[in-house]
């Protein structure tokens, strides 16, 4: 089997790859019937009906694209992007979150509040992706991924493409939800603009979803995602034929293992010192039980 390599450089023949990935993506989204989530945890887009999760899909691919085209006009360099890649992010989301309204048929002047959410640039890889799309694969510093920059596979860029926008869907509902400050009146507005998955729409359903993701997110921020960082991995999502799945990439993350609070480190360590005295106890007491029958 022959490995495509994405662009590492600027030029007609990376326009030509962003285009096809934008394309590729989108017929991806389009073919699949239901995209039900396939992984093991609740993302906020599960709330949404397979119809308004994939418009959603297909306003961040078009406003990504504008995205992209927007940058390359401003001509900012890669250590300018870096620098601005928050700020990027943040207005990106917001216009995504307005044009999901008007899809939708609504105002955003019929939203209560505007709320503000804290965001994980790591969680979204979207500096890296912006430097694929812009740049070429080799101006990503060589010592983040597992391979040469030069020799970057095109499946990873899509593999970083795919999960950008899957993640970015969550953001954005995650961001409907934080609008209302009740959930019965979240419930109220999916059913009027016929937008919600029918398995959550009781008041019950849906408070039972928002207990558990809450509780999914808190062990995630506290173990999970530490447990990652030390591994030198990240965990993405995908779009295959029956939805949306999870998988990991390997990727150096000394900045994000540096930035882990005392009380993640301790966490950390606790687990690590599980791993290596449980198989051992295990053993003590199976030679206990052996020499006792």
């Amino acid at each position: 089997m022959i490995i495509e390599y994405w662009p590492n450089k600027q030029g007609i023949k990376l326009n030509h790859s962003t285009v096809k990935l934008f394309q590729k993506t989108q017929k991806k989204i389009l073919n699949n019937q239901n995209i039900l989530n396939k992984t093991t945890y609740y993302q906020y887009n599960d709330l949404l009906n397979s119809i308004y999760k994939k418009k959603l899909f297909i306003i961040i691919l078009k406003e990504f694209q504008k995205l992209i085209l927007d940058i390359i006009e401003l001509n900012l360099n890669k250590k300018n992007l870096k620098k601005l890649s928050v700020n990027i992010l943040e207005d990106f989301i917001n216009k995504i979150y307005k044009s999901f309204l008007l899809t939708i048929q609504t105002n955003e002047k019929n939203i209560t509040k505007n709320y503000r959410i804290n965001l994980d640039n790591d969680l979204l890889l979207m500096e890296n992706l912006l430097i694929y799309l812009i740049f070429g694969s080799s101006c990503i510093d060589n010592d983040i991924f597992i391979f040469n920059s030069f020799y970057t596979p095109y499946q990873h860029v899509q593999i970083l493409f795919e999960n950008f926008t899957i993640q970015l869907s969550n953001l954005v509902i995650y961001k409907v939800c934080k609008t209302f400050t009740s959930v019965s009146e979240l419930i109220k507005f999916l059913k009027q603009y016929t937008i919600y998955n029918s398995q959550y729409i009781s008041y019950r359903a849906m408070t039972l979803f928002f207990n558990r993701i809450n509780w999914q997110n808190l062990i995630k921020s506290y173990i999970y995602i530490p447990q990652l960082i030390y591994s030198a991995k990240y965990e993405i999502l995908i779009f295959n034929n029956q939805g949306i799945i999870n998988k990991y990439i390997y990727a150096l993350r000394l900045k994000s293992f540096k930035n882990l609070s005392q009380i993640k480190n301790i966490i950390l360590i606790l687990l690590e010192l599980k791993d290596i005295c449980l198989p051992k106890i295990e053993k003590i007491l199976i030679t206990i039980i052996k020499y006792i029958i």
